[in-house]
């Protein structure tokens, strides 16, 4: 009786000793780059729904304090009906709209703190657009376009961003105006050991235990 309860304390220590291992690999995954996490900001939405591109969007106060500038362009397929070869200032004969949903594609983002190339390029994982023009010239005109997109890409260092992207521009009767919103969490990688390892930690301390049994079920002390 007494070896089995040993036996048992040494099971419930091997267990909480695995478990609390796993959570602190699971938790160091989740830390959060809070330079690059937050909401921002645009007046200039660049939004231009057509087959090859919506931009660029600047952001002048980037980043946790607002110290960094940053743009992006994004190249999504689309599924749906695009926006028609019109300006604020043309005809579009009669009232036309547009509408559809993103089914992919990319985007570049540029960050000062990568002069020399995109900071990151991420696929774009969803989302939807739509548009108005009432087939009026100036002053008359009436004319709005938005969109809406998720995102997630990976940082040379390692980091991981995850966002959703909102904007749109629009002509009212002369009066132009346009708006973003930026969404972004961005996590960094941990050095901890990974799940894979901590399999075969757990597979090797099992294997131990096992052994420990047998001594002690043949009655053999255990030093």
């Amino acid at each position: 009786m007494r070896d089995l309860h040993q036996f048992r304390s040494m099971f419930l220590l091997l267990f909480v000793a695995m478990l609390g291992s796993t959570w602190g690999a699971q938790h160091a995954y989740a830390d959060t780059v809070s330079e690059f996490t937050g909401t921002w900001y645009t007046g200039l939405s660049g939004t231009n729904q057509d087959e090859s591109s919506s931009g660029p969007v600047f952001f002048y106060n980037f980043g946790a304090d607002g110290s960094h500038v940053a743009y992006f362009l994004s190249y999504p397929v689309t599924d749906g009906t695009l926006r028609p070869e019109c300006s604020f200032y043309d005809s579009c004969l009669g009232p036309v709209s547009w509408s559809g949903t993103f089914v992919g594609g990319f985007m570049n983002m540029y960050i000062d703190t990568d002069a020399f190339g995109p900071t990151f390029t991420a696929t774009i994982t969803g989302g939807s657009y739509s548009g108005l023009n009432n087939g009026l010239v100036y002053p008359n005109e009436d004319l709005y376009d938005i969109e809406t997109f998720t995102f997630t890409g990976q940082w040379p260092n390692g980091w991981t961003s995850v966002g959703t992207f909102t904007g749109g521009s629009s002509d009212f009767q002369g009066s132009f105006g346009g708006s973003g919103t930026l969404t972004m969490t961005t996590t960094a990688p941990s050095a901890v050991t990974e799940p894979s390892g901590m399999t075969l930690l757990g597979t090797g301390m099992v294997l131990v235990m096992a052994s420990l049994r047998l001594r002690l079920r043949n009655g053999s002390p255990v030093s």
